[in-house]
């Protein structure tokens, strides 16, 4: 017979069996959800607001290898540039050296370089001209109507006006999905296909954070950062798929036994590693074919 002395406690049931339910945990899950978005949005904040910035508004020509200046911050430090104009190359001030620029230095998304050997070069590029901008004045090599002037600028913080919509609806794309899948699992914090849905919004977390991060850049960002975030982007956006796949697998219907589930993760494992360790001579085979 149960002690009339000690209270009952509630049980649920999930595909692991009956647990005991207590009644903080829905909002301990919350909270710690609420306290990884806030985490990561600081750390994404504090990676973007402290590059060099220019203060222009950059895009590439593919069609005629060029960098194009499109835009100035009328209160930027290239505020004095000629728009439109094209970006020829950036150097020191005071020093003969200088890198001379391509469109694929500032396009946005590297996965869609077309090998990695090329991919490579661009990291290399951009520690480079990161490099480069990390000094107090910088000069800008600029070509309008024909002719080529220098700007002297001098890199400042970047502010948090200047971010683009995109690392906007990256960020709050980020957060809303780890928070609703947070939310699924408070419901039925013992059930397999709430916690698929959980992480599955984790990962999408963890791909929209880092490529809002290299995405967002205005010209250079770090080669070695770039290429971390660029397996974090991968791994994310791996972790979504094979999640989603477990769960439709068990949810609505039961397909198949949740044991099988176990063969997913080794499979994503694999494709994460032939990425990373840039197995295959083109990223379309190692990123996009995943």
């Amino acid at each position: 017979m149960p002690d009339p002395g000690k209270a009952s406690v509630p049980l649920v049931s999930g595909e692991w069996g009956d647990r005991p339910m207590t009644h903080w945990l829905p909002n301990r899950i919350m909270q710690a959800a609420a306290l990884a978005c806030l985490g990561a949005s600081i750390v994404v904040f504090w990676l973007v607001l402290s590059q060099p910035w220019l203060g222009a508004t950059l895009i590439a020509a593919p069609e005629s290898r060029q960098v194009r200046i499109v835009a100035v911050a009328a209160e930027g430090p290239s505020r004095l540039a000629p728009v439109p104009s094209r970006l020829v190359a950036v150097g020191a001030d005071g020093a003969v050296k200088r890198i001379d620029l391509v469109a694929t230095d500032v396009v946005e998304e590297p996965d869609v370089i077309e090998t990695y050997e090329m991919a490579r070069q661009f990291m290399q590029r951009q520690t480079a001209l990161a490099a480069l901008l990390q000094q107090e004045r910088v000069v800008l090599h600029v070509q309008a109507g024909g002719n080529t002037t220098q700007v002297i600028v001098a890199p400042s913080r970047r502010p948090i006006t200047d971010l683009p919509s995109s690392f906007w609806i990256q960020l709050l794309t980020g957060a809303g999905s780890l928070l609703l899948g947070a939310w699924v699992m408070a419901l039925r914090p013992y059930d397999l296909s709430s916690r698929l849905f959980a992480v599955a919004g984790a990962m999408i977390l963890v791909s929209a954070y880092s490529a809002a991060i290299y995405s967002s850049r205005e010209l250079a960002m770090d080669g070695g950062l770039i290429r971390v975030l660029g397996a974090l982007n991968n791994f994310g956006a791996l972790g979504f798929g094979a999640a989603m796949i477990a769960l439709f697998l068990i949810y609505p219907r039961r397909l198949v036994r949740p044991s099988m589930l176990l063969i997913i993760p080794p499979v994503t494992a694999a494709f994460f590693a032939i990425n990373v360790l840039q197995l295959p001579d083109r990223q379309a085979d190692g990123v996009q074919l995943p």
